[in-house]
């Protein structure tokens, strides 16, 4: 499947032999009548999903099996800007950067489902809860977790557990490594 994002707003799909067209979605808000740019379309590794950012200040979650929407994540500025977000490696949170000079971050984890039904019935549902973090004095660009391949260069003198390494880079090409706990608490800034 080959999936691409255009100026109005629409994600379409075709099949990848041939270019044969498959279908399409509309994505924009639910009270507009145009939708804004697909900033980019990410492929959710070991799954049938994709996340689809775009210039509603929206990034979106689908199921490639059904075409159905699964989240919705909002927080982030994305107005104008070529800003993609993406997920760290065992896909538990989404992250992305922002216009307002900060990153965001929004959590996968299921709350206390006791049941198949509650998982189901969460996993349709718009993710408005997030972190936010000022990260540079200009937009963000670029937020992402470092694959965990890179985590040996950053341990601590006494071996303490790594968290997450998040990776930011501003619309000058300023770049900041920083490390977070398991919580998402900032602990440290590594490089500037």
């Amino acid at each position: 499947m080959i999936a691409v994002g255009t100026y109005e707003g629409r994600c379409l799909f075709y099949n990848s032999e041939g270019l044969q067209y498959h279908t399409q979605i509309f994505i924009k808000r639910s009270n507009k009548k145009r939708g804004k740019k697909i900033s980019a379309i990410v492929p959710i590794e070991g799954t049938n999903k994709i996340l689809v950012t775009s210039n509603d200040s929206r990034i979106r979650m689908y199921d490639l099996n059904d075409f159905s929407l699964l989240y919705k994540f909002k927080g982030a500025v994305h107005n104008s800007s070529q800003i993609r977000a993406s997920l760290n490696q065992d896909a538990s949170y989404v992250i992305c950067g922002s216009e307002n000079n900060n990153f965001y971050i929004w959590s996968l984890k299921t709350p206390k489902a006791s049941t198949m039904k509650d998982v189901i019935q969460h996993s349709k549902r718009v993710c408005e809860y997030f972190e936010a973090y000022n990260a540079h004095d200009e937009t963000v660009t670029v937020a992402l977790f470092a694959p965990h391949s890179t985590y040996p260069a950053f341990l601590t003198e006494d071996k303490s557990p790594i968290g997450e390494l998040i990776i930011a880079a501003d619309i000058r090409g300023n770049i900041k490594v920083e490390r977070f706990l398991f919580c998402l608490v900032r602990v440290s800034h590594f490089y500037k």
